[in-house]
């Protein structure tokens, strides 16, 4: 090849700042781990969103970008909690900002359960209400 036609390194793939740096966790067990964090936690993280003044979509979608983002560096937080939380925090000033780079993408089909689990956020924080208003 002639260097005319030479690959140049200004045409070299470059590393995008929001681009996964790490692998996602090899280990069965922390997948495992992972998942139950998930199960027991999500409701919880979205509902102190919505505690910060986020309606129920923002708070789910926040929270799922956070656990997103920690399920690829699960082995290495020391404090899921505390990092979960302030992640989804800086996820929704993004989203409300409006500087996020994520397209909408169509309608998407329901859940096979037919139930949103934004729906059991919203139930929950209704049931409060209603328990709060019956206590007086």
């Amino acid at each position: 090849m002639s260097e005319a036609h030479a690959p140049s390194a200004a045409l070299a793939p470059t590393v995008l700042p929001f681009a996964r740096q790490r692998p996602f966790p090899q280990d069965s067990t922390a997948r495992a781990a992972f998942a139950d964090y998930y199960r027991q936690d999500f409701l919880s993280l979205t509902r102190f969103l919505m505690r910060l003044g986020a309606t129920a979509y923002e708070a789910a979608d926040a929270a799922q970008s956070a656990f997103v983002l920690a399920y690829e560096q699960w082995e290495s937080l020391s404090n899921p909690r505390a990092w979960l939380r302030t992640v989804a925090k800086r996820r929704l000033h993004v989203l409300r900002t409006g500087t996020a780079r994520e397209q909408p993408a169509d309608q998407l089909p329901d859940l096979p359960g037919g139930r949103c689990p934004v729906a059991a956020v919203e139930l929950g924080e209704e049931e409060a209400r209603v328990y709060e208003a019956l206590s007086w």
